[in-house]
Parts: structure tokens; C-alpha cells; sequence
């Protein structure tokens, strides 16, 4: 069914929204095939559509134009009796035997009636078409058009909201997965001064493309703001100089700005300067316990 690839797309953009999976590439060019096939079948559809009401409003016109001319309209009458139909019938009466005369006469006082079954379901057609445009025959063309054309609207657009509904939500659904890691991938450019090769592999080519042209730009806009680490992510001044930090992750011994080392172990807690321990923290090393 339709939207069913898209479904697992966001379920799974849910699930990771804390970490940052490899990129689902199967899954992704699957949702971008059906996105095409509902496109061509969209566009499929709006060229029937058009050909079909070109058709209706030919056809429409032809039979106003019918009815508006009187030689047209009397033609198509049957009951219609002109002057040289009777002179015709007078003198192909008078022709024939008289025997045959009185049965052709009494044919047309009984309103022209006849046993061959083809006149009978020729009549038959003349009377149905005759009932199915004497009921819109007062009308103007423009109405008629309307009238002919509104159950075509109708199917038309049945059929385009069962494709392009599907279409526009898979398309939200790529949109909204790319830019939840396109988000990831900027916070990790900001936090680590270079990609790992763990977080390499997870990336598409064009993730990685967009990674270094990212990383390009970030590093020509801090250049101009000299010693300032832009990276810290401190949106407001700290409260406290110092602060006790608990060790995640072995991060070895570091020399702080003061010219002091630190032996972080990992579950070891340190009293120490916040600025010498902000960006390990930033990074996922350490947390802030107190």
C-alpha cells in the first residue's frame, strides 16, 4: 500500500532521536521510487482528464448547435413530416399495385409502424437519445457544459487524491528524516574538531559532502572571533568557577590551562575549573555533577 515505506521512516527517525544511526539507504531510495511512480501516475491522470473534457465539450456543443438549427432539429425528429415527403410517398404510391398501395397507406396512418426489428430498436435509440437532451434542452450551453463535465470532475479528482495525497506525504516524510541527522551532523561538527571514523560510516556520500562544506564555513566564521571557543554551546554566564565533574568515558591525562594534570578515569569525580573541563563536557566525556 501506499505510504507504507514512509511509515517505517518516521518510526524509525522517532526511535533515534537520541543517536545517530547509519543512514537508511534501501529504505530511502524505495520511498523515492514510489514518489516517482505517483508522480507519472499523477501526471497520467491529468491528461486523461483534459482529453476527457475537450471530448464533453465537444460533444455538448455539437448537440446545442443541433437544436438550434431548425433543419437539423426537424431531421432529427421522427414525427417530422415535410411537403416532399409526402409528394415523394404520393407518387411511389401511385406506382405500385393497389393491393400493395393500401398496406403501404395503412402503414403510415398507423404512425409508419413496422415489424423489422431494426426499425424497431431504431426508434427505440431515437426515443432514449431524444429523452436524455430534452431535459437540458432549455438550458444555456454554458450549463450543459457543467452538467456534462461535473461527473468527470468528480472521478478525476477521486483518483488524483488517492495518488497525490500518498505522494506529498512521502515526500514529508524524507524531508522531515534528512533534516533531523542534517541537525545531528551540525552539532557534531560544533562539539568535535574533526569527524571519527565510527560516525563516517554511518553517513550517506552526500552527508559527508555537506559535512565538510559545513565545517568549511564554521571554521572561516570563528576565525573571525580570535580565542573565543564558539563551540561550548554556554548560552548563559556560569554561576560558579568550579565545579565537580564525573568522568564517562577515559579521556587519559590533560594539562589545563594552569599548567595542572588531570588523570580522568572513567566513574572518577574531579573538583576542577570549569573552564579547563567545559569542552570534555560539551563532548560527552564528562557531566556536570554538582
Amino acid at each position: 500500500m501506499y505510504g507504507d515505506e514512509a511509515t517505517k521512516l518516521t518510526r524509525e527517525a522517532k526511535r533515534t532521536i537520541d543517536h545517530f544511526p547509519a543512514y537508511n539507504d534501501p529504505l530511502v531510495r524505495s520511498i523515492t521510487r514510489e514518489i516517482r511512480h505517483l508522480h507519472e501516475t499523477c501526471q497520467d491522470l491529468i491528461k486523461t482528464y483534459q482529453q476527457d473534457m475537450q471530448l464533453a465539450e465537444r460533444e455538448v456543443q455539437r448537440r446545442w448547435h443541433q437544436q438550434q438549427s431548425p433543419s437539423a432539429s426537424s431531421a432529427s425528429d421522427p414525427n417530422h413530416t415535410s411537403l416532399s415527403m409526402l409528394e415523394s410517398s404520393s407518387h411511389q404510391d401511385s406506382s405500385l399495385p393497389p393491393s400493395t398501395a393500401a398496406v403501404a397507406g395503412s402503414s403510415r396512418a398507423h404512425g409508419g409502424s413496422s415489424s423489422h426489428p431494426m426499425a424497431s430498436s431504431t426508434r427505440s435509440y431515437d426515443s432514449s437519445f431524444s429523452t436524455s437532451t430534452a431535459s437540458t434542452a432549455h438550458l444555456p450551453l454554458e450549463a450543459q457544459i457543467r452538467l456534462a463535465v461535473e461527473p468527470i470532475s468528480n472521478i478525476f479528482l477521486t483518483k488524483y487524491k488517492v495518488h497525490f495525497v500518498p505522494l506529498q506525504r512521502n515526500k514529508r516524510a524524507l524531508m522531515a528524516y534528512h533534516r533531523q541527522r542534517l541537525d545531528k551532523i551540525k552539532e557534531i561538527a560544533w562539539a568535535y574538531a574533526m569527524l571519527s571514523e565510527d560516525t563516517r560510516r554511518k553517513l550517506s556520500p552526500d552527508e559527508i559532502t555537506f559535512y565538510n562544506e559545513y565545517e568549511r564555513h564554521k571554521n572561516k566564521y570563528t576565525a573571525e572571533f580570535g580565542d573565543i571557543d564558539l563551540g561550548l554551546d554556554v548560552l548563559f554566564p556560569p554561576k560558579e568557577i568550579f565545579i565537580t565533574v564525573r568522568v564517562v568515558k577515559d579521556c587519559g591525562d590533560i594539562v589545563t590551562d594552569s599548567g595542572a594534570t588531570l588523570s580522568l578515569k572513567k566513574n572518577s569525580e574531579h573538583f576542577v575549573k570549569r573552564s579547563d573541563v567545559e569542552r570534555l563536557i560539551t563532548q560527552g566525556y564528562l557531566i556536570h555533577v554538582a
